[in-house]
C-alpha cells in the first residue's frame, strides 16, 4: 500500500470527530485537506450519512475501473473508528426521490426506464430511456450517475458491460421498458435465478 495511505488514515483518526461534527458543511478546512490527500493517492470521495445511521467515507476511483483494485487496499487498511463506515466505491445512495444533479441542471430519474440484455456470465447491457435529458452529451453521465446511485459504485461496474443513454427506447423493445425505480429488484432476481 501506498506510504500515503498510512498517512490518510493516521491523520483521519485524528480529525474524525470533528469532521463528523461538520460532515454537512461544505468546504470546510478538513474537507478540503480530506480531499487534497485523498486525491494525492489519485482517488475521489464522498462523506455522507450511512444506512446504519452513522457516517460514511467513500473512496473511488472516478471514472477508472481499473483502479478499483488499488481502492479496495486503502479501505482495507482504514482503522475502525465509531461512528465511521468505510467503502470501496460510492454505496448506493438512500434516496428518498430520485434526483441528480449535472451541469447545473437537476433530473428526476424517477420516469426513466430501462431495458437490459443479459450474457451467459451475468454481465448485463442496458439502455436506459431519459424523457426529460434534452442534451445527448449529459445522457450517459446522468445514466451511470442513477444506475451508480441505485446499486452503488463496484455493482455498477460489476454488473454492466455497456450503459446506454437514449430520449426514447427504440420501439422494438419499448413494451419491455421498466421503470427504474426497480432496477435493483430485477438484477437481485436475475442474480438468484
Amino acid at each position: 500500500m501506498h506510504a500515503s495511505a498510512t498517512e490518510l488514515w493516521a491523520w483521519f483518526e485524528r480529525i474524525a470527530d470533528e469532521l463528523a461534527a461538520n460532515y454537512d458543511t461544505p468546504l470546510t478546512p478538513l474537507a478540503a485537506e480530506l480531499g487534497r490527500r485523498i486525491t494525492a493517492l489519485g482517488l475521489w470521495w464522498e462523506v455522507g450519512p450511512d444506512k446504519d445511521g452513522g457516517l460514511m467515507l467513500a473512496i473511488s476511483p472516478g471514472r477508472h475501473r481499473d483502479r478499483m483494485p488499488e481502492v479496495r487496499a486503502v479501505v482495507a487498511a482504514a482503522p475502525s473508528i465509531a461512528g465511521w463506515t468505510f467503502h470501496a466505491g460510492k454505496p448506493p445512495k438512500l434516496w428518498t426521490r430520485m434526483v441528480i444533479e449535472v451541469d447545473g441542471h437537476r433530473y428526476d430519474a424517477t420516469t426513466w426506464r430501462y431495458v437490459l440484455s443479459k450474457y451467459a456470465d451475468g454481465v448485463c447491457d442496458i439502455v436506459v430511456e431519459q424523457n426529460n435529458v434534452a442534451s445527448e452529451h449529459v445522457r450517459d453521465l446522468a445514466a451511470a450517475l442513477i444506475i451508480e446511485g441505485i446499486l452503488g459504485e463496484d455493482a455498477r461496474w460489476q454488473r454492466f458491460e455497456r450503459i446506454e443513454a437514449v430520449h426514447r427506447l427504440d420501439p422494438a423493445v419499448d413494451m419491455k421498458g421498466t421503470s427504474i425505480e426497480h432496477l435493483a429488484a430485477h438484477l437481485a432476481a436475475i442474480q438468484a435465478s
